[in-house]
């Protein structure tokens, strides 16, 4: 293995390593470092005169002053001030189409608010001084930018924009309302009064809207599938039933094989157990006028415990055009290894008893399965862990094996100087076209599509805190270490 050269930001060594494994190349490797904090980010998507890939970061300073960044690492490796005068409490970003006018526009919020900053055209056009005026604002009970992105409800781009408060969803074009729903609410006692709260809201691939999942007692679970905005079709309401006292631990809503479905991960609902392994149940969601529930369409015992994370996904992996299902979970109570147990697909929503497994040998506190990384359309599967983040590339439509069991790559943080304090998270973009993943674990987490890997990691000498970030180019693959650029901004 060799070693990228060293460079001293503020009295740190910084030491890159990026190890080729036996089956592929690694990544260019570019670092960076600037003053202040990582609050939030977001991968501009492939826009006309917007650098690719291109992230903007809303960053704290010393003084707990907010500021926006640009970063564009293809083109310099150094981020670029776009604005230091922000809506006090800003805590987010997003894009999304707000005017409806076509242009996506960078999108920043708070707590029960969100505005506009402009065309992000007008990024690749700024000299660094400001950005656009403010020219949209949307204040909404509740409303919370952050949540919004993570439940997929800005996937559609725009014009759309659905805001969801206690017992209603209504959809916004362009500032007019275009369409209400009522939502399910459930008034509580707090030490203020009474609070009305409603189930969250998603979007379904489809444009149809889905709330829930709501517990009703132990046993069941409540989801409702609204229309697409504009459409005048009924609602469904379906009713879910475990077999036995289940808690929702994750839940997500999909289509399989065209029909909506719920995704959860449970744990026993009658007794604690501190290394109960998490399961995994798939129910399709039909209309139910009974109440009674039907039962899940696949279920089974992962070896994730409580405190691990355990993933499925609906993939196409055997070349028939059905769905199949894949599951990641961890091996052993420190995650020593990753597994990936698969089903095939049967049609109808339903899957074959056969499971197939294999083990990848890396201790992962996180990972992100679905995005295409090596440049051949498969879904690879990039893990973080204490060794570093490393690339696992998936395998062709038919192999034995969805993801191959050695490492194309592995990158190694470099460490801190002994006078410096690395702070608990550290965070991994990896994307393209602005597709991004929701965080799931504190130490990690992923914005992923085709385009690199962004690294960030907050480190503190006293009173001054760096953001360093590590940009991992697969374009750039070919060799050990192709090249790293370093800028220390002072």
């Amino acid at each position: 293995m060799r070693r990228a050269p060293f460079s001293r930001c503020l009295g740190l060594v910084a030491a890159l390593a990026v190890t080729s494994m036996a089956t592929g190349d690694p990544p260019t490797v570019t670092e960076t470092s600037i003053a202040g904090r990582s609050v939030d980010r977001v991968l501009l998507p492939a826009v006309p005169g917007v650098p690719s890939p291109a992230w903007v970061l809303l960053t704290s300073g010393s003084d707990e002053a907010l500021r926006i960044d640009f970063f564009a690492p293809r083109l310099s490796d150094a981020p670029v001030t776009l604005s230091s005068t922000l809506p006090e409490g800003s805590d987010a970003l997003a894009v999304f189409d707000l005017d409806g006018d076509g242009d996506v526009e960078l999108l920043v919020g708070g707590d029960g608010w969100l505005a506009s900053l402009g065309p992000i055209a007008d990024l690749a056009r700024s000299e660094g001084d400001v950005l656009p005026r403010r020219h949209g604002r949307v204040e909404a009970p509740g409303l919370d930018l952050a949540a919004m992105e993570r439940a997929g409800l800005l996937a559609g781009g725009g014009p759309d924009l659905p805001l969801a408060t206690a017992g209603r969803l209504r959809i916004e074009r362009a500032g007019r309302i275009v369409d209400e729903r009522a939502l399910p609410s459930r008034a509580r006692r707090s030490a203020t009064g009474i609070v009305l709260s409603s189930p969250p809201v998603q979007r379904l691939p489809d444009g149809r809207w889905i709330v829930g999942p709501e517990a009703h007692g132990d046993l069941r679970l409540r989801s409702l599938v609204l229309p697409a905005a504009g459409d005048a079709g009924n609602r469904v309401e379906a009713w879910s039933r475990f077999r036995g006292p289940e808690t929702v631990a994750t839940a997500r809503y999909t289509l399989l094989d065209g029909a909506p479905a719920l995704i959860a991960t449970t744990f026993r609902a009658d007794k604690l157990g501190i290394f109960e392994r998490q399961k995994l149940r798939i129910f399709h969601l039909g209309t139910d006028r009974t109440r009674e529930g039907g039962g899940p369409q696949f279920e089974t015992i992962t070896e994730s415990r409580r405190w691990q994370r355990a993933e499925a996904h609906l993939v196409e992996l055997t070349g028939d055009d059905r769905q199949d299902l894949l599951l990641i979970h961890a091996k052993g109570l420190g995650g020593k290894e990753l597994l990936v147990d698969t089903w095939e697909g049967r049609g109808g929503g339903r899957f074959g008893p056969e499971k197939r497994r294999s083990a990848l040998p890396f201790q992962s506190l996180d990972w992100h399965y679905g995005m295409d990384l090596t440049g051949d359309g498969i879904p690879d599967l990039l893990a973080a862990g204490e060794d570093g983040i490393t690339l696992f590339a998936g395998t062709p439509a038919g192999e034995k094996r969805p993801i191959e069991r050695d490492p194309r790559w592995l990158f190694r943080l470099p460490t801190v100087p002994k006078d410096a304090v690395e702070e608990t998270e550290v965070s991994v973009s990896v994307g393209s076209d602005g597709a991004s993943a929701e965080t799931i674990y504190s130490h990690y987490h992923f914005d992923v599509g085709t385009e690199g890997v962004l690294i960030e990691r907050n480190v503190s000498w006293g009173s001054e805190a760096r953001l360093q970030m590590f940009f991992l180019d697969p374009a750039g693959a070919g060799s050990e270490v192709k090249t790293m650029r370093i800028k220390c901004n002072k």
